[in-house]
């Protein structure tokens, strides 16, 4: 099958003293959000292979070695099967992983609400906050603290839910708690696929897990396993998009969606797929 609309990516450099902040990973995310968007079939760009780490950044998301020319290699990203040699993989993730931000969403994958509080969800989708009024220091605190959980495509939710298993290439539904400073407030507002599932009451292994990548600090994460002896659920997940306009809790009551939302719980497919016309990401 040949590409309909093909996007040349340029390249450029992130200043040494920003770069560990994960400024080229928020990039490539919006990039490939844009292309997607847009209905491009096809990006490509070229890169020395001497820039290994984001060669193998590329990798990770679906680019793939079109060829090599003057010593530069070439590489694509589709966002549909058939377009490049690979196979459509058969695992969800894989397969969010190759037509990224593209996803699986039928019978056999699960869905799950994830409540988070206003300052979380700030702090890992800074992008994507919507608030009624701007606060006074709005524009000074985006160029401090730590900015790695917001920039990353890969982030990390950590919690004391009950929920004791969640499949890889599952579809997370975020849900943006009450905040009556925020225009999404009680709303299904982002869409994560679930990369990993770990639950550990370590304080050691919690720390490993997140990497920098949660929204807590280090104090606040070691609080988390009360000393050792309270197991945590940590859910890595890949940032597949948001919803906009985001989806209100009356739409949800609507179609059927009720009950607790202070915590994890599925969402049944049949449910799903009510919303799925809201939802502009899925395959």
């Amino acid at each position: 099958q040949d590409p309909q609309k093909i996007l040349k990516i340029c390249t450029f450099k992130i200043k040494e003293k920003y770069r560990g902040e994960k400024f080229g990973e928020q990039l490539l995310k919006q990039i490939l959000w844009w292309a997607h968007k847009n209905n491009y079939s096809l990006v490509y760009l070229t890169i020395y292979p001497k820039h290994k780490n984001l060669v193998d950044l590329l990798f990770q998301y679906g680019f793939e070695k079109l060829g090599c020319a003057a010593g530069e290699l070439y590489l694509g990203k589709s966002f549909t099967p058939n377009i490049l040699k690979s196979t459509a993989p058969s695992e969800a993730l894989a397969y969010h992983r190759n037509y990224y931000p593209a996803f699986v969403s039928d019978e056999t994958i699960g869905k799950y609400l994830i409540p988070i509080h206003a300052d979380y969800y700030a702090t890992l989708f800074p992008e994507n906050v919507n608030k009624r009024q701007p606060e006074l220091f709005d524009l000074a605190s985006g160029t401090q603290g730590n900015r790695i959980p917001g920039n990353t495509i890969r982030k990390v939710y950590v919690c004391h839910a009950q929920i004791n298993t969640i499949r890889l290439g599952e579809i997370l539904l975020f849900f943006h708690l009450k905040d009556g400073n925020s225009l999404d407030s009680q709303c299904l507002i982002t869409v994560g696929i679930v990369d990993g599932f770990d639950i550990t009451d370590k304080n050691d292994e919690l720390l490993r897990l997140t990497a920098k990548r949660s929204v807590f600090n280090q104090a606040q994460l070691e609080a988390f396993t009360v000393n050792n002896t309270k197991k945590v659920k940590v859910i890595n997940f890949l940032l597949a998009g948001h919803i906009v306009p985001s989806i209100p809790l009356k739409k949800m009551e609507d179609i059927g969606i009720k009950g607790p939302y202070q915590s994890i719980r599925s969402i049944d497919h049949a449910l799903y797929k009510q919303l799925e016309p809201e939802i502009l990401l899925h395959v």
